[in-house]
């Protein structure tokens, strides 16, 4: 699956890319101002120069109310993300040091725009390995379903599927025991006794435990 490469792991740090993290944070959150704050002003600094974050904030304050200048940086910060991830998956093979240190930059709310994007998302799935895309959920902070989903289309053991239900939050638990599709998936690819152990973990509606089949 994906394309035939070293893994993350692998990487020296003399790969990673020159621009990463090499730019002025305190100017960058200078130049964006206090709507953003410093979490995305942090995000910012991985993925482009000051010179271009002051353009962004100039074109954005056409607009003097601050809800919506907010939301103007926020809408360019994201598309400028998108286009670095998307930038170190072009051409020939894919920067893997790239891709999880512009996660590592970005908020709480940029990290949810990324897993909501399914176009971007896919992406990750035909370029990176098995063990990078774990990799990138985990660097993502995904919500069990999507863990779920990625196991049940690769080679991972069911011990897998079963850690990673058991170390989830009960309302991630209580979402995937809802989707009847994801469901049906997981007790086709498992043994009677590995269904019975692992359902068992999952939450019913009406409280307890061992969701229907």
């Amino acid at each position: 699956m994906g394309k035939s490469r070293r893994t993350f792991q692998e990487q020296t740090p003399e790969q990673a890319p020159e621009q990463s993290l090499q730019h002025d944070e305190a100017a960058t959150a200078r130049a964006l101002g206090g709507p953003l704050g410093a979490e995305s002003a942090h995000a910012l600094n991985g993925v482009m120069g000051n010179a271009a974050v002051q353009q962004l904030v100039g074109a954005a304050q056409v607009d003097a109310s601050p809800e919506s200048f907010t939301e103007q940086i926020n809408d360019s910060i994201y598309e400028l993300i998108k286009a670095c991830l998307d930038g170190a998956m072009d051409g020939w093979g894919t920067n893997e040091r790239a891709l999880f240190q512009i996660i590592a930059d970005c908020s709480k709310a940029q990290r949810e725009r990324v897993l909501s994007d399914r176009a971007l998302m896919a992406r990750f799935r035909s370029e990176l390995t098995t063990d990078e895309m774990f990799l990138m959920l985990r660097g993502l902070q995904a919500p069990l379903h999507m863990w779920v989903d990625l196991a049940l289309s690769t080679d991972i053991s069911t011990r897998d599927i079963e850690y990673f239900i058991a170390h989830s939050p009960a309302v991630e638990q209580l979402e995937l025991a809802r989707d009847a599709g994801l469901m049906a998936r997981l007790a086709a690819a498992l043994t009677v006794q590995e269904a019975d152990r692992i359902f068992a973990l999952l939450p019913q509606e009406g409280g307890g435990s061992g969701a229907v089949r």
